[in-house]
């Protein structure tokens, strides 16, 4: 009887593939029913080992869990119990829901428990592939796996990308099951992202999952791939880019984020009058009417100014997408007033001091005309005239000292200043 091993069974999977090729330009459904025929050919005859061949060509051309079920019964009739349960096993995991093939099945492997060993291989994570002994036998299928094996010492090892391979050697003995649990280690990269502005990084694998996130600069440890990295930044526009990670090496992404647009506002100035100038922050910025766009956001100095009024200044606070209407009211300069008094007194007291230079000048005369006179009587009349010009003199510079004092007083203490100081109001609105 020929020994079918798994290198044999992969030699007839290689055949199927060749005559696949043949029939390339068939219908695979023909195909199939070509090779099923052939097998149940075969079986019926007892030619066991080449139905075994016209199954495996006819799972390669339309897989079904009944042509499973069909190559566990050839490995079956040639005493291949560990393929058999193998085969049986993978039909009673498949969906198809025929009773008598499923009973059948059961009761196959029921009968194959006791005369082959059996190991259960469960991985962390699963979806391992696992092999036996040599490579050159392929593998058993992803775990978690029941395998069927000959009795003895049988070395186990499991694989699965972007993992280092798990082994272990167990002892298989004939109608037992025996459970070994292998955890693969992720083979990892390391990933560095640095910043130009200070930040958080967020790692995303193809699916859009985060793998890793982590303020910059970040150094994170991640299964090798492509991967997308994205870098928010306070102040700046997020910030993309693309990163391959290799197994055990070291990947770098320096990271740029663009600043935001610093945020604005806009300032529309009237007044009461046309053509005053407006200033802004102490620079002049135009003439009213205007509309100051691009102010920065904060509070601002403003200044309206124009011949023969009085200016007005101010602070506006400006928002980001905000306007803000400035209404100036600029008024005429201030008027000083004073008393009416205080004129009266002021003419009175100069005209006061006037008389008294006049009398003054008048009695210094009439000194040099007593000092010319020779005559008695005549000096007598010019002595009296005298004194009465000095008395006079003397009166009317007191007087008019205390009354242009009095104006004096009257000109401080009466003042008074009328007008309005300029104002202004502020309303606010959106662009």
């Amino acid at each position: 009887m020929r020994r079918w091993t798994r290198r044999r069974i992969a030699a007839l999977a290689a055949a199927g593939l060749v005559a696949a090729a043949a029939l390339a330009h068939a219908d695979p459904a023909a195909e199939a029913r070509f090779h099923d025929e052939e097998a149940r050919k075969h079986y019926e005859a007892g030619r066991y080992d080449r139905a075994l061949e016209a199954f495996f060509r006819e799972q390669r051309v339309a897989p079904n869990p009944r042509i499973a079920f069909n190559i566990a019964l050839c490995f079956a009739q040639l005493g291949r119990s560990e393929e058999a349960y193998m085969y049986f096993a993978e039909y009673a995991a498949s969906s198809d829901q025929d009773t008598e093939r499923r009973a059948f099945t059961q009761k196959s492997l029921a009968e194959l428990e006791g005369k082959v060993a059996r190991v259960r291989v469960k991985t962390n994570p699963p979806g391992a592939r696992v092999y036996v002994d040599k490579l050159e036998h392929g593998d058993y299928g992803a775990t978690p796996r029941v395998v069927a094996l000959a009795e003895g010492e049988r070395k186990i090892w499991v694989e699965l990308d972007g993992h280092r391979r798990a082994e272990r050697v167990v002892a298989a003995k004939k109608g037992q099951e025996v459970t070994v649990e292998l955890s693969l280690e992720a083979v990892l990269g390391t990933l560095s992202v640095a910043s130009s502005a200070p930040g958080e990084a967020l790692v995303k694998n193809a699916a859009g999952e985060i793998v890793a996130k982590g303020a910059t600069p970040l150094a994170a440890k991640i299964r090798p791939g492509s991967y997308e990295v994205e870098v928010r930044a306070k102040g700046h526009k997020p910030w993309r880019g693309l990163a391959e990670v290799v197994a055990e090496a070291s990947r770098s992404v320096a990271a740029a984020p663009e600043p935001l647009p610093k945020p604005t506002g806009d300032v529309t100035v009237t007044a009461n009058r046309s053509g005053a100038v407006v200033e802004l922050d102490g620079e002049p910025a135009g003439f009213t009417p205007t509309i100051l766009g691009g102010v920065g956001v904060g509070r601002h100095r403003l200044r309206v100014r124009g011949d023969g009024v009085r200016e007005w200044v101010g602070a506006v606070d400006v928002g980001a997408d905000e306007r803000s209407w400035v209404t100036v009211a600029l008024e005429p300069p201030s008027a000083t007033t004073r008393a009416s008094a205080t004129w009266v007194l002021a003419g009175l007291g100069g005209l006061s001091l006037l008389g008294s230079g006049v009398t003054g000048y008048m009695a210094l005369s009439n000194t040099d005309d007593f000092n010319a006179s020779r005559s008695a009587g005549e000096r007598a009349d010019l002595r009296d005239r005298g004194i009465a010009l000095r008395t006079a003199s003397d009166v009317m510079l007191v007087t008019g000292l205390v009354t242009v004092g009095a104006a004096a007083v009257l000109y401080f203490v009466t003042e008074k200043v009328e007008g309005r100081e300029s104002s202004a109001t502020v309303s606010k609105g959106d662009r």
